[in-house]
C-alpha cells in the first residue's frame, strides 16, 4: 500500500515483544508472497499512485477509500476526479491502459466520520466507525481486464482467502528495491478480530466489536512467521475467495498494525485488515456496491 504507507502505523507493537523474524529468501511481493502470472487474478490491477484495485463490473474499480481520498481537500483526490487521465496497469503489472475517471464514488459512512476526524494515520482511520472501500467509475469499459464479481456471503474464522496486491517485498521500513512493479498472490486465512488487540496495539478491547462490523482480519508475518502481510501498494487490493476455478472478491485491503522499530527494524505486520464486502456488514457496504455498478455473485458478467 504505497498511498498507506503516507499515513501507515508506525508504532503498534510486535506479539509478546517478540523479535521479528527476518524474511525467507524466499518471500516475495506481499511480504510472503508469490509472484502472479498474467493470467492469476486478472481482474487486479495497479493504479497510477501505487494502490491496487480490481474490476468488478464493467468500468467499475473497487479499491480503498484512503487510496482516493485527500484528507487536506477533505474530498476525492485530484488524481481521481471526474475527468481525470488514469493509468492501469494489469495482466500481473505487465500491460498497461490509459483510461478516464467518470466518477469516483467513497462511501458514505468514510466520507462522514473525515468530515469530523482528520483521515490522515492509522490509527485513527482504525478506529473509525466507517468502511474503509471506493469505487472508480470509468467512461468505458476496459474490455481487456477481465471482471471478478463480489461475493457477499460472509466469511468466517478459518475461511481460505487469497491477498493480492502490487506491494513491496521486504518490510515496510526496508526500501522497495524492485526494478518493476508486479502483482503477487498469498494465500491467508480469517482470524479473530481480536487478534488487533496486543501488546502496544492503537486498538482496545473497547474498538473490536465496531471494528470486526466493517472489517475481517489475517495474521501477518510479525505474529506468524509463515502468513504473508500487506505493504505499501497492496491498499486497496481485492482479497479473493476461490470458487472451483474461479476467484471471487470478498474483501479489500485497508490497513495492518507494526511492530516497534526496535524490535522489528525491517516492518513486517502483525495483523492485516481487509474491509468487508458481505450484506451483514456494518454499513451494508454489499448494498452500496450494488446500486453502484458492481456485480455481486450470481449476477451475469
Amino acid at each position: 500500500m504505497r498511498a498507506l504507507a503516507a499515513f501507515a502505523l508506525a508504532g503498534s507493537l510486535l506479539l509478546a515483544g517478540c523479535a521479528a523474524p527476518e524474511p525467507s529468501a524466499q518471500d516475495q511481493d506481499l511480504i510472503g508472497g508469490r509472484h502472479a502470472g498474467a493470467d492469476d487474478a486478472p481482474a487486479t490491477v495497479l493504479l497510477a499512485n501505487g494502490c491496487s484495485a480490481a474490476q468488478v463490473g464493467p468500468g467499475v474499480l473497487l479499491t480503498a477509500a484512503h487510496c482516493v481520498y485527500s484528507a487536506s481537500r477533505g474530498r476525492v483526490s485530484s488524481a481521481f476526479d471526474d475527468g481525470a487521465k488514469l493509468q492501469l496497469r494489469y495482466a500481473a503489472g505487465q500491460a498497461s491502459v490509459d483510461v478516464v475517471v467518470g466518477t469516483t464514488l467513497i462511501n458514505q459512512a468514510w466520507q462522514l466520520a473525515c468530515a469530523v476526524s482528520y483521515c490522515g494515520p492509522s490509527e485513527v482511520t482504525g478506529k473509525l466507525d466507517a468502511a474503509d472501500v471506493a469505487l472508480i467509475l470509468l467512461d468505458e469499459h476496459p474490455a481487456d481486464i477481465p471482471i471478478a464479481p463480489i461475493d457477499t456471503a460472509a466469511l468466517a474464522i478459518g475461511d481460505s482467502i487469497v491477498l493480492a496486491g502490487y506491494g513491496c517485498e521486504q518490510g515496510l521500513r526496508k526500501p522497495d528495491e524492485r526494478e518493476d512493479t508486479t502483482l503477487a498472490l498469498a494465500d491467508s486465512r480469517v482470524v479473530d478480530a481480536a487478534e488487533v488487540v496486543h501488546e502496544g496495539s492503537f486498538m482496545g478491547e473497547a474498538d473490536v466489536d465496531v471494528m470486526r462490523g466493517s472489517y475481517f482480519v489475517s495474521l501477518g508475518p510479525g505474529a506468524d512467521a509463515d502468513a504473508a502481510g500487506l505493504c505499501p501498494g497492496d491498499s486497496g487490493g481485492p482479497v479473493y475467495r476461490r470458487a472451483g476455478e474461479k476467484l471471487t472478491v470478498v474483501g479489500v485491503n485497508a490497513n495492518y498494525t507494526l511492530g516497534p522499530e526496535q524490535d522489528d527494524p525491517i516492518g513486517l505486520p502483525v495483523t492485516n485488515w481487509h474491509t468487508r464486502l458481505d450484506a451483514n456488514s456494518r454499513h451494508d457496504i454489499a448494498g452500496w456496491l450494488a446500486e453502484n455498478g458492481a456485480l455481486l455473485s450470481g449476477e451475469e458478467n
